[in-house]
């Protein structure tokens, strides 16, 4: 066989691999990219990811509700830079911590084996690699808010989101809410 054959067979091949990856599920994209499977819920409809940008965008059959540690909203399409144990600059997941909903940035393996670490901007969670093995089911719901009682506490939590907190630090934050909330009649539930 001759050097242009072998070049040409390996190209080919190179790119019938590089198209089957792109075209299998979700799962064994994040895994092949050293993440764990399970990081996006069940209800994954279909994914764009660019090879040479890096760029993935999920598509979900609705927004929705999933329960890692805390309760997690996912908009309907969730994008983000995948790179091998990384998933930076997420779009359209935010995580519930202490009464404030928190947009996820990224998601990175951790350097200690078996955990992941989760930027919720204020701070980083390790969590273990393994609660991710398997999808979660995801419960449809339309806001990363809480229930109906509860809507004044998470409008306030969005419009500090959406304007910095002009220099507030979280514990403030978290301090202010639980003040409107009582104000309001509104008691905590866990």
């Amino acid at each position: 066989m001759s050097q242009a054959t072998k070049s040409t067979l390996i190209l080919c091949l190179s790119f019938f691999l590089l198209f089957t990856i792109s075209n299998s599920s979700i799962e064994i994209l994040l895994r092949n990219k050293g993440l764990p499977s399970g990081l996006f819920p069940k209800s994954v409809k279909s994914y764009d990811f660019d090879l040479y940008t890096g760029r993935l965008e999920v598509h979900l059959e609705s927004s929705c509700m999933a329960m890692f540690e805390n309760r997690v909203f996912f908009d309907k399409v969730v994008r983000a830079n995948l790179t091998y144990g990384r998933l930076v600059g997420l779009e359209g997941v935010t995580q519930e911590e202490l009464f404030l909903w928190l947009p996820v940035k990224e998601i990175i393996v951790d350097n200690d084996p078996g955990f992941i670490l989760i930027d919720i901007g204020y701070a980083h969670k390790q969590l273990s690699f393994y609660q991710f093995d398997e999808p979660y089911v995801c419960k449809h719901h339309r806001t990363p808010c809480c229930p109906d009682k509860f809507l004044y506490v998470c409008l306030f939590t969005s419009w500090i989101q959406s304007y910095g907190g002009n220099g507030w630090n979280s514990e403030e934050l978290i301090l202010m809410q639980k003040k409107m909330g009582r104000k309001m009649g509104i008691q905590a539930q866990r």
